[in-house]
């Protein structure tokens, strides 16, 4: 919970200021550090991914299920046909292989067994 702790000094230091709060105010202020603490942490509670990848290569075998990229998840190699619209990831210019956070699910309409469909995806900044 690293966006906490900023916050909750902020708090001390807010508190530290205030020289008496009687329990109608308390409730109000209480009821504010519960807001700015779960807005302060939305964006990092947003950014929780199942699991880490690295994109290997492309698949440049020929045959009729064949193509995509490779992408190694805990120890086991998969294959994707394409990444989600909103990614800023392009295969065609980044140097692989590349360390990425995703969510996956196994693509149930898999030819050979081991196509994923990727749900989102970012890059991990080292």
């Amino acid at each position: 919970m690293s966006c906490v702790l900023p916050t909750f000094t902020a708090i001390i230091v807010s508190l530290n200021k205030i020289e008496s709060i009687n329990a109608r105010n308390m409730r109000k202020f209480l009821i504010t550090i519960i807001i700015i603490l779960i807005s302060a942490c939305s964006d990092e509670v947003n950014r929780d991914f199942k699991d880490i990848g690295i994109i290997t290569g492309e698949d440049f075998r020929r045959c009729m299920c064949c193509g995509g990229w490779f992408i190694d998840i805990n120890s086991e190699t998969y294959r994707f046909n394409e990444l989600p619209e909103n990614s800023n990831i392009d295969l065609t210019m980044e140097e692989l292989p590349i360390q990425v956070h995703l969510d996956w699910v196994v693509d149930k309409n898999a030819c050979l067994g081991d196509e994923i469909i990727i749900e989102r995806i970012e890059k991990v900044t080292p």
